[in-house]
């Protein structure tokens, strides 16, 4: 959990040793039953969460509920790495900035424009 002037991020970690290599095989995110219940919840209360799955490639960012519900494909999660430092700059950027735009948000409008 982080906290700053703009309010708390609570992150889950998790890591895959391996990615796959067929673009087609469905990424998991690890989470079980009660932290996806528990995620889901602390959403749904507007409570700003993220889950973070690392790789060594990039880290992939879910910070919505559609997206922690969904399968994620390997050719998607790959595509929308972002690195280590622009994590970083998210953390600070969502608890310590004090500006109208939600920083969940806007990492979220900048992983779509990733897709296409």
């Amino acid at each position: 959990m982080y906290a700053g002037p703009s309010g708390m991020l609570f992150v889950e970690y998790k890591y895959l040793k391996n990615l796959p290599k067929k673009d087609t095989t469905v990424i998991t995110t690890g989470l079980s039953p009660l932290q996806l219940n528990w995620l889901n919840q602390m959403m749904d209360y507007g409570h700003r969460c993220v889950v973070a799955i690392g790789s060594s490639r990039g880290i992939f960012v879910i910070s919505d509920a559609n997206t922690l519900n969904e399968n994620i494909s390997n050719a998607k999660f790959q595509s929308l790495l972002i690195s280590l430092d622009e994590f970083i700059e998210y953390i600070c950027n969502t608890v310590n900035t004090n500006e109208s735009i939600n920083p969940s948000r806007k990492l979220q409008t900048d992983l779509e424009r990733k897709k296409t």
